[in-house]
């Protein structure tokens, strides 16, 4: 892949820390990892998901500049490519309305994150966290790449 770096991580590793900075995406070329999540009150992390290959994670931090919003673990030797700031910022500028879809994207991710769909009482309550996170997210890109 140009514009990416390719880095190798053995079982239990970390690949990113939940609240690092960040401003890269990672793409799962071969392996499996665990999303974690540190919630307050609780000891350990709790698991919100499992990525594999084809997979990709840390957008949000790539897309807004915000802190990561959880931490990726290995789960097997893995193979990951690392794309920057740098090089999807041409993309977004010249790809009408990939900004909004990738805004729609992070809101489904944060509400998995925050375990909305668990606690969610009416189907409503789930729509309408997702259309204000959507709207936040598309705020945070539009500004973070001056579009």
């Amino acid at each position: 892949m140009s514009g990416s770096s390719h880095w190798f991580y053995g079982r239990g590793e970390h690949i990113v820390k939940q609240s690092e900075s960040g401003d890269s995406v990672y793409l799962i070329l071969e392996g499996s990892a665990g999303v974690y999540v540190e919630i307050p009150g609780k000891k350990e992390p709790v698991i919100v998901g499992h990525l594999s290959s084809g997979d990709f994670f840390g957008e949000k931090s790539l897309l807004t500049g915000e802190p990561r919003g959880a931490s990726v673990k290995a789960e097997s030797d893995i193979e990951v490519a690392e794309i920057e700031k740098r090089d999807i910022a041409p993309i977004l500028e010249a790809t009408p309305g990939i900004a909004e879809a990738l805004s729609k994207r992070l809101a489904e991710r944060q509400l998995i994150n925050e375990g909305f769909f668990e606690d969610a009482q009416q189907n409503q309550d789930v729509e309408e966290a997702r259309e204000n996170y959507s709207q936040q997210f598309l705020q945070g890109i539009q500004s973070f790449f001056g579009l």
